[in-house]
């Protein structure tokens, strides 16, 4: 079984089980009104809370530009949402993509849907305003949507696709004449949230902080 649906199948399987837990937790109608929670709730629990996610997610289909890139890329979110009623709330999120090809960064809209206290559904379409690849010039701006399925806010599965265009100056003789190319891309994946999404986005920061102090990517 190739490496990322090994991942995949894996993350599922995990994922499950704490949505299972999740969704057996007795209901407690005493919890406390808050302005603004650090793990997300419904309403009136919660009137808005603050998003932080750090993502492991896969590429599903193959990059057309280089081979022998990694499948695999890390994204973050950050942003805010707020609860408009007992079973909805509505935000954004600045959203970033790093992988070995490709480097993005955009803002995205965000809507979820409470299934209960503790599990939820996201989507997140967005814009990208700027990025880089490696052997091609990337052209924003791009289009990014995502699902997601969240358990407490902790931990999530959650599935992205991204249009977007680039500009292929070539490599031969002759006049340079830069030509549009486009590419959909799929990738699925396992969030970390909250408190651990944070410690996540921190703690690749720190990686990368190290990497290029040290001598930089080879």
């Amino acid at each position: 079984m190739p490496p990322s649906q090994s991942l995949l199948t894996s993350l599922l399987i995990a994922t499950a089980g704490l949505l299972a837990a999740s969704g057996a937790e007795a209901k407690d109608d005493s919890h406390k009104s808050h302005a603004l929670c650090w793990r997300g709730h419904p309403a009136p629990e919660c009137r808005s809370f603050l998003i932080t996610e750090t993502a492991l997610v896969a590429r599903l289909d193959d990059y057309p530009f280089q081979r022998g890139t990694s499948w695999a890329g890390v994204t973050f979110d950050l942003g805010w949402m707020k609860n408009v009623s007992t079973t909805s709330a509505v935000g954004f999120s600045g959203y970033a993509l790093s992988s070995d090809p490709s480097q993005r960064f955009g803002i995205r809209a965000r809507y979820r849907r409470w299934l209960s206290r503790n599990t939820s559904i996201d989507l997140s379409p967005g814009i990208l305003l700027s990025g880089e690849d490696n052997l091609i010039d990337y052209d924003p701006p791009g289009v990014v949507a995502g699902a997601t399925l969240n358990a407490g806010d902790l931990v999530a599965l959650t599935v992205e696709g991204e249009y977007s265009r680039f500009k292929d100056y070539g490599s031969g003789p002759g006049p340079v004449t830069a030509q549009g190319r486009s590419d959909m891309t799929w990738r699925a994946g396992a969030k970390l949230g909250s408190g651990l999404g944070l410690t996540g986005g921190l703690a690749l920061v720190g990686l990368t902080i190290l990497i290029v102090a040290g001598g930089g990517f080879e």
